[in-house]
């Protein structure tokens, strides 16, 4: 829906500016998106069978979130983007929910493999992803933002 821009946009700002060297974007970059930008990815994810996001809320407030994307090539394929939590929420079981959730979203859309890539500077994301059956794929590529910070690709197989 429309009116869940401004929680995207919170959510999505607050994530770029406290961990700037997790994301393959910019808080510069993000903020100068429009309101109508927000609310199109809002829309664009909460219709379809090709995207979606998930926000984790505390008190009305967004903690948490994580997005994905079906590959063009590969409709089997999501790839996904922009996850995190709050670090006031973190070890709370938040970042397994949203992964949980968006797995369950993938595969109840005919997705049977997921691809994200976690940075080096993010050692307790990456084992987030490696207890939840992530495992890298040989792909690591340099940050575009941050000199010396890799991104390390990983997938996970859903078995039906």
């Amino acid at each position: 829906m429309a009116s869940d821009g401004p929680l995207i946009k919170a959510v999505r700002l607050r994530a770029l500016a406290i961990d700037p060297l997790s994301f393959g974007s910019t808080l510069a970059h993000e903020a100068a998106f429009s309101d109508s930008d927000w609310a199109d990815w809002a829309v664009g994810d909460a219709s379809g069978e090709d995207a979606a996001t998930l926000l984790a809320m505390n008190d009305g407030e967004p903690v948490g979130m994580v997005a994905t994307y079906r590959d063009e090539k590969r409709r089997s394929l999501f790839h996904i983007v922009a996850m995190w939590v709050a670090p006031e929420v973190r070890r709370a079981g938040i970042g397994q929910r949203l992964l949980h959730g968006i797995e369950e979203w993938i595969a109840s859309n005919g997705g049977t493999c997921i691809q994200l890539s976690v940075a080096d500077a993010a050692p307790a994301a990456a084992h987030l992803y490696k207890r939840a059956g992530y495992e890298p794929d040989g792909d690591c590529t340099p940050s575009p933002h941050n000199p010396g910070v890799m991104h390390v690709s990983v997938r996970k197989r859903l078995t039906g």
